[in-house]
């Protein structure tokens, strides 16, 4: 600690203010590092005009729990990152000329997400694409990232998991364990919420989860090429059973006709 003190110390004198000091990816730190402490006396530390960025996927971590108490943390939330659509307007007016009707496609399928949009965007401009190749050609991109930055790295267990729980549009946990039979279902859907990884969760509990529209099209997506069409179907069925369960017979209805399951699409319509 007190060589961390000094060493700041110095480090602050030789920058001009104001300054910005920004720490990117934290997320991919260790919760038992001793970083986490380093970093809370660098921010004790800082002077007048000079501010400390921590960008990350994750909440901050106990170690910052007294500059929370000094009022001298602020958040920046997903929601105070979101995209208007004038926003959205503006980045695509910057590449090229778009009309009204598929740049709101694309604004609604990205719900907000700059990085979607832009990656749709750049892929749209490249392939001279038009609204009706937005699901494919432009979307391609968004896919490749996705696939990785978390795919990649991930657990052949949680890409299971997150395949089979991507057919159900919302799901609580005890849904996404009975689809998937992961038993951890709870503890990797409220994960994923925490650590921001495209998840969205809504309600008290049992709470109810949702991933975001671009990462459940690629999860599905994924499901498709890595699943034999008997087993997706019978993953199909397997989630409308849950869905009708549960009243949500549209959702229920689709999976069945994805499914090709007449038998439970005429059950379907003539009890409801």
């Amino acid at each position: 600690p007190a060589f961390t003190r000094y060493y700041f110390r110095e480090f602050y004198a030789r920058l001009r203010t104001p300054a910005v000091l920004v720490f990117d990816n934290y997320h991919e730190i260790p919760a038992t590092s001793l970083l986490h402490g380093a970093i809370e006396q660098a921010a004790q530390e800082a002077p007048e005009g000079t501010s400390l960025i921590v960008i990350s996927r994750e909440d901050s971590p106990p170690e910052f729990s007294r500059l929370d108490a000094l009022d001298r943390l602020a958040r920046i939330e997903w929601n105070d990152l979101k995209l208007t659509l004038e926003e959205a307007t503006a980045i695509a007016a910057l590449r090229f000329e778009l009309d009204a009707p598929t740049l709101r496609s694309l604004y609604e399928v990205s719900k907000g997400w700059a990085a979607g949009l832009t990656l749709a965007l750049e892929r749209m401009k490249r392939s001279e694409a038009d609204a009706a190749h937005i699901q494919g050609e432009a979307l391609e991109s968004v896919f490749n990232y996705f696939a990785g930055q978390i795919f990649k790295n991930a657990e052949p267990e949680m890409r299971e998991f997150l395949m089979r729980s991507a057919l159900l549009q919302r799901m609580t946990a005890d849904m996404a364990s009975q689809l998937t039979g992961n038993a951890n279902a709870g503890k990797l859907l409220d994960g994923f919420y925490r650590r921001r990884l495209f998840t969205d969760r809504r309600g008290g509990e049992p709470y109810s989860y949702q991933y975001h529209d671009l990462f459940r099209a690629f999860l599905l997506d994924q499901l498709a090429q890595t699943q034999g069409t008997e087993k997706l179907n019978e993953l199909r069925e397997q989630a409308g059973g849950l869905l009708q369960e549960t009243q949500r017979y549209d959702e229920a209805f689709a999976l069945y006709q994805s499914a090709k399951n007449w038998q439970s699409i005429v059950k379907v319509a003539l009890t409801q």
